[in-house]
């Protein structure tokens, strides 16, 4: 008896199950969230009634070519060869089932010949069998594809599709598919094309629990309702008109070394949600060359599994949700939500000698409801003698990292709006998804892997877009690396908090204002501190030559590391020790709570600027300024190099003080200190000059007055102008 079977979604076990007809599905399943609405009703909208035929020796039926020429024939009663005599040929079926035992020649005049077959019928075409063509095929069923797990296809390329191409389309290269079903293509074979072919799967839901190969070729698995591919050169496509609860899904293993593979899923309206979602394995390595590209397109994106697109001369590209920063946005549309599972492994890496590639997790950070969770592992390693690092960036409104997350490469970028870097115990996949937080543990495990990290915030809202460091961050093993805190508001260190390397010198980079509308600000709490173990430390705002809003820092130890430091308003300094040079910015106030020791040059600017620097235990190597006023104490020997102020200038030391450039801007010079200060700059032009101090040199080719002198040694003077006096000369000799 020829007895009759459909295939269900078994929601428990996540599979598609053929039964008898009496059999129930689950159905569709009811929630009124479009993200998991979209999720759950994973592809239950379909149900496909397959004769058991076509689990022996069912072939397809009446078959008529539409277009073009050609040939049908049946040697056996398992086989059917197809002859194509032109280079397209279309044929209608009435139905197109292989059963397991079957097989289906597609003998066709080259490799680049195309035959379509469309079914005109109401059954679900269920591929069971073998499909093996030296060219490529297009299989067009409204009602849906199945191919079963005996299924076995080799073809130059494939498209199965539930949209319909026209033979007018079909003639003039516009592989446009269009329908509105709901039904799916389902792989749960081996479908495989030649070296440089493809395989493309279109329909509202595709699911993929097989294998497909299309080395150095492409992979395409869409769904919409209306799609255009160009087999032009590299296989692309694009939907142009999503579908109702749009599905990719991926439980099985998709390789194409070299190549190029897609999954892009649009949904009809803003009232649902596409989904993407990998579980399985896809791969896009090369052995011999660069790797491939794996680009995951959708409102909703998952993926548990593994993400591969290492080669031996550099890693290729993995774009989530979106390209590097958001850009190519239309070609690269914006995922809402992303998730990277503890499960999931991605990699672009070289694995011979060359560069690390690229890998993007991206939802859309100007959109409010954009959520994007990360766990597992992401690499983008480069390989051998003078290889660079590749790139990785996780991005979304909301971003929360899990606690556990390895990421290595040369740079990795997090750009969520607000976010909190706590104790190396949070950050998890549970998160909130109102508030951005990753461990400081995960950063410190990326640092200690030589990992650049910058965390960005960026802002659609005034007042939004702060970083705050609430737990202590500590390299502790590997090369140098850098961190980057740009924030589109204020960066917080809270009290008590440190940003520390113990091994290797951490370059500290803290950029405040990064939207540049002068509101943003740095400082750091009461207790805090930064050591670079010889890293550099530069604070300011967008750009490396733009400041912050205002500056308070703590304890800055840089080792033989430099020091800059950018504000259009106050700054306030806590103890800063380097042999490095120092370089501060400001048009308002700068004042001291600790001193600068280290011997450093130090390099003074901001127009305006008023410079109060008078810890008596600073120790400056040099100094020079080209600012508003300035007043130094400084108790060792120094020099001094340019000094340019509109203000006036107080000095003191218990040192010698030395020039190396001059004096100018017609300012009142005010000398302090028991030190021995010797100014013979020829250049020198001082407006006015008095002196507490011990032995006193000055040259000033300048008419000027002089104030109070009073040395316990001696007193030159030498000018080519008018000199006067407003007060007395004491204790030294003249």
């Amino acid at each position: 008896m020829n007895r009759i079977y459909r295939v269900i979604w078994n929601s428990s076990i996540g599979v598609w199950q053929a039964v008898s007809e009496i059999g129930k599905s689950a159905g569709k399943k009811k929630n009124h969230g479009r993200r998991h609405r979209a999720r759950l009703s994973l592809i239950a909208g379909s149900v496909f009634i397959v004769s058991a035929q076509a689990y022996a020796d069912a072939l397809p039926t009446n078959g008529t070519v539409s277009l073009g020429s050609g040939s049908i024939s049946q040697p056996n009663g398992k086989t059917l060869n197809i002859t194509q005599n032109t280079n397209k040929m279309a044929i209608d079926w009435q139905s197109f089932s292989v059963g397991k035992d079957s097989v289906v020649n597609f003998i066709q005049p080259s490799s680049s010949s195309v035959a379509l077959n469309r079914v005109t019928g109401s059954d679900v075409s269920s591929i069971q069998g073998a499909i093996n063509a030296n060219g490529q095929v297009f299989l067009i069923n409204p009602n849906g594809i199945l191919f079963g797990t005996t299924a076995q296809v080799n073809v130059g390329g494939l498209i199965a599709s539930t949209r319909d191409l026209t033979n007018e389309n079909f003639s003039a290269d516009n592989f446009i598919f269009e329908g509105s079903n709901g039904n799916a293509v389902i792989n749960r074979g081996s479908l495989v094309a030649t070296d440089g072919g493809y395989i493309v799967m279109i329909a509202a839901k595709v699911q993929n629990m097989g294998d497909i190969v299309a080395n150095q070729g492409s992979v395409q698995l869409a769904a919409g309702d209306s799609v255009l591919v160009n087999l032009g050169g590299t296989v692309s496509i694009e939907v142009k008109q999503g579908a109702i609860d749009a599905l990719i899904l991926n439980g099985g293993a998709i390789k194409a070394d070299g190549g190029h593979i897609l999954f892009t899923a649009k949904a009809a309206s803003d009232l649902t949600a596409s989904v993407v979602n990998n579980t399985g394995i896809v791969e896009a390595t090369s052995l011999t060359s660069q790797g491939g590209e794996i680009v995951f397109m959708g409102d909703d994106i998952t993926n548990s599994g593994k993400l591969v697109a290492d080669g031996a001369t550099g890693g290729g590209e993995i774009l989530i949700g979106g390209d590097w920063q958001g850009e190519n946005a239309e070609q690269y549309p914006h995922a809402t939500k992303v998730t990277l599972t503890e499960t999931s492994q991605i990699s672009a890496s070289a694995t011979t000698q060359g560069d690390g590639g690229k890998v993007v997790v991206w939802s859309d950070i100007k959109n409010a409801d954009s959520v994007t969770k990360v766990a597992g592992n992401i690499r983008a390693q480069g390989l051998g003698e003078n290889a660079n690092g590749g790139k990785i960036e996780t991005s979304g409104h909301v971003l929360n990292v899990a606690k556990g997350t390895t990421v290595k490469a040369s740079e990795w970028l997090l750009d969520p709006t607000n976010i909190t870097i706590s104790a190396g115990s949070d950050g998890s996949l549970t998160s909130g998804e109102t508030q951005s937080d990753i461990g400081a543990e995960t950063i410190e495990t990326a640092l200690n892997a030589g990992t650049n990290v910058t965390v960005q915030t960026d802002s659609e809202v005034a007042g939004e877009g702060d970083i705050t460091l609430a737990a202590n961050i500590l390299k502790s093993s590997g090369a140098d690396a850098t961190l980057t805190l740009t924030a589109a508001n204020n960066i917080v260190i809270n009290e008590n908090m440190s940003i520390t390397s113990t091994t290797g010198a951490l370059n500290t980079v803290l950029r405040a204002d990064n939207d540049s509308n002068s509101s943003g600000s740095v400082s750091m709490g009461a207790g805090s501190s930064i050591d670079t173990n010889g890293g550099d430390v530069w604070i300011g705002g967008a750009t490396d030559t733009s400041p912050a809003a205002s500056v308070t820092t703590q304890a800055i130890s840089a080792a033989a590391g430099s020091v800059k430091i950018l504000s259009t308003g106050d700054i306030s300094l806590g103890s800063i020790t380097s042999t490095g040079a120092v370089e501060l910015s400001s048009s308002g106030t700068v004042t001291q709570t600790g001193a600068m020791t280290g011997g450093q040059n130090v390099n003074l600017l901001g127009t305006g600027g008023t410079y109060t620097l008078t810890n008596t235990s600073n120790a400056i190597g040099s100094l020079a300024a080209d600012t508003g006023s300035l007043n130094v104490t400084n108790n060792q020997d120094f020099s001094l190099g340019s000094i340019v102020t509109t203000g006036d200038v107080e000095l003191s030391s218990t040192g010698t003080v030395t020039q190396t450039g001059a004096i100018t801007g017609g300012q009142a010079l005010n000398l302090q200190g028991s030190g021995t200060y010797t100014l013979t700059n020829a250049g020198n032009e001082i407006a006015s000059l008095a002196a507490n101090t011990g032995t006193l040199s000055v040259t000033n080719n300048h008419d000027f007055s002089l104030g109070t002198i009073a040395t316990t040694g001696t007193v030159e003077l030498s000018s080519t102008g008018t000199v006067t006096q407003d007060s007395v000369i004491l204790g030294g000799k003249l």
